[in-house]
């Protein structure tokens, strides 16, 4: 089964979750862990796993819908949604700033199942963090794609030529504020993110 993995990095006020926000809008069937309650676009919202749950169970069988859970305490709830997530089908899962639950050596067992073992389910994923050097190096391993917003930062530069090499390094260097590339993986090119590049970015 096909799946999608895209990381949207950059800090601060660079953009990360408007861009976030339009690479979800081509999805049909979309679920949100909206840690900070701004994805008002999602024309449902719940806020706990049981009013999830419920919404799943009327709504999974339909071609389009989009939810966001806004948890109470996105900590605590962070694996437990992942636990939910992973038995969805044919969704796309998104989640903004996930080193505030992860480690870039770690990740929390649930939600790392839900990363390597997603595709089985049709689950494709779309994450935001602030900083590259603090994403999980497991979960960029899986990404198909990164956007990444300008940045002068020492270890996330360093982070992005181990991953993407000292040419990408230096196109990133060059970027002013707000501007993003989009560099896919396999093939190893990059071109310059904008509303109608990433279209279709996360469908597989």
């Amino acid at each position: 089964m096909k799946n999608r993995i895209v990381a949207c990095v950059g800090m601060k006020g660079s953009g990360k979750s408007v861009m976030f926000t339009r690479l979800l809008l081509d999805c049909p069937r979309i679920l949100v862990y909206d840690v900070l309650n701004e994805h008002r676009w999602c024309a449902n919202t719940v806020y706990d796993l049981e009013e999830l749950e419920e919404f799943m169970r009327e709504c999974h069988r339909l071609p389009r819908f989009c939810v966001r859970l806004v948890p109470t305490y996105a900590g605590e709830e962070f694996e437990p949604f992942a636990a939910f997530a992973m038995r969805c089908y044919g969704v796309v899962v998104g989640f903004e700033e996930i080193p505030a639950f992860t480690t870039a050596s770690s990740m929390p067992r649930e939600f790392e199942r839900l990363v390597l073992q997603g595709r089985h389910r049709a689950l494709s994923f779309c994450f935001t963090g602030q900083r590259f050097a603090e994403m999980p190096r497991t979960l960029t391993a899986q990404c198909d794609a990164f956007v990444i917003f300008g940045t002068y930062e020492p270890g996330d530069l360093h982070a992005i030529e181990t991953r993407c090499g000292s040419e990408f390094r230096r196109e990133i260097e060059k970027l002013h504020a707000h501007e993003a590339l989009v560099y896919e993986i396999r093939d190893r090119r990059w071109y310059k993110a904008d509303t109608e590049s990433v279209r279709g970015l996360l469908i597989p």
